[in-house]
């Protein structure tokens, strides 16, 4: 069953007892936006991770399509010397290949 993010998240903000209008100062947003993210069922990565931080909760980790179990090819450039930072941070596997 795919995950509802926008009701994940705001059910870690009620837990915290965290008020809508604080919650939005937190993510540098307003109210009527928080309520609109409560609704989404997908969001941008970007702010996914920022609401992450902000509620010290991994939503990132939890938003795999347990339905399908789609995997995804992401090709970057990392240099030879921060692979293993880069593995540890984001838990991901590499296969090797020169540009």
């Amino acid at each position: 069953m795919k995950k509802h993010i926008g009701k994940d998240i705001e059910k870690v903000v009620r837990e915290r007892k965290i008020s809508i209008k604080d919650f939005a100062d937190l993510i540098c947003t307003t109210r009527s936006n928080v309520y609109y993210i409560f609704k989404q069922s997908s969001i941008n990565y970007d702010r996914l991770k920022l609401i992450s931080n902000v509620l010290n909760h991994d939503f990132c980790n939890e938003t795999q399509d347990i339905s399908t179990n789609k995997k995804f090819l992401v090709l970057i450039e990392v240099h030879e010397n921060q692979l293993e930072k880069v593995r540890e941070k984001f838990n991901v596997k590499f296969v090797m290949s020169e540009i």
